[in-house]
């Protein structure tokens, strides 16, 4: 696969995963239920497509890494479960500027787990990030639409996906797609007990609409998406998948505003630029050495 094709590939994914909060508000079931279905379907996707590409399965090496993968399953699922109840606390646009506070937390912890020294131009774009959290927040409006329910529960969202991303670097002698089916897996039978526990199934009666979102969710949001993702960020560089990621927030603020028409004032729009724009320059190497 050639570079190009890799990256168009990479916009493509991300911007799907941009839908991600639209379809998620049309469905009229529990977060939980959602989950389990995403994960278990996602994960047959991802399955069948190894088979279909005739790519050997690891088996070897998921057994290698099991109990790491239950953990970031369960943490997925956790993830999910918290996201997508941020979208019915606040609007789209603001859940997912602050989960798309992760790439700050992870900046955060990278001295203490992988011993990633916290660069000058690190840390005034981390301050930056955090200031237009606050913006976001509504910390400087007293008539923020935002929702303090909904702003914790997506920050703690990001921090569930924080915790998988390091404990994605550990794994040893396992591809990054079987990886992610296996997580899918997971995320999804760790479902089957919660929502026992919970009673989410109880007087479940999803309308017909529901159930065709949730199956898009699961086919296209997630095994297609997914699938497009791990099979092409090896053919590009870590830089470009960092920064190709902020479209995923940038397609949810867009369709917040113009397809959802919720709310959307100065103060978000401000804490957004500072948020991703931090984020992205973060990114970029202004200079050969840092």
């Amino acid at each position: 696969m050639s570079e190009n094709r890799a990256r168009l590939n990479l916009i493509t994914a991300f911007a799907v995963f941009g839908t991600v909060s639209i379809f998620v508000k049309y469905i009229d079931m529990p977060s939980s239920i959602i989950s389990l279905v995403r994960g278990i379907i996602g994960s047959a996707f991802i399955f069948l497509y190894l088979l279909i590409v005739k790519k050997h399965v690891d088996y070897e090496g998921i057994k290698k890494n099991l109990l790491k993968l239950m953990i970031n399953g369960i943490l997925i699922g956790a993830n999910w479960i918290l996201l997508f109840e941020s979208y019915s606390s606040t609007t789209v646009a603001i859940a997912s500027l602050c989960y798309s506070f992760q790439p700050v937390l992870l900046t955060l912890f990278s001295p203490f787990f992988f011993k990633e020294k916290l660069t000058a131009k690190k840390v005034v774009c981390v301050l930056a990030a955090m200031l237009g959290m606050a913006f976001v927040s509504g910390v400087f409006n007293a008539g923020s639409v935002g929702s303090f329910k909904g702003i914790a529960l997506a920050l703690s969202s990001a921090l569930f996906y924080t915790i998988v991303v390091i404990v994605n670097k550990s794994y040893k002698g396992i591809g990054s797609t079987e990886a992610m089916m296996c997580m899918l897996f997971f995320a999804g039978v760790i479902m089957i007990p919660y929502n026992f526990v919970t009673s989410a199934y109880t007087g479940l009666t999803p309308s017909a609409v529901s159930v065709v979102m949730l199956i898009i969710l699961s086919l296209f949001h997630t095994g297609f998406a997914y699938v497009l993702y791990f099979t092409s960020m090896q053919f590009c560089k870590a830089q470009t998948i960092a920064i190709l990621g902020y479209i995923d927030p940038i397609v949810s603020i867009i369709l917040s505003v113009f397809l959802l028409r919720e709310p959307f004032n100065l103060f978000i729009g401000i804490g957004a630029l500072l948020i991703i724009g931090s984020m992205i320059v973060s990114e970029l190497n202004l200079k050969k050495t840092n």
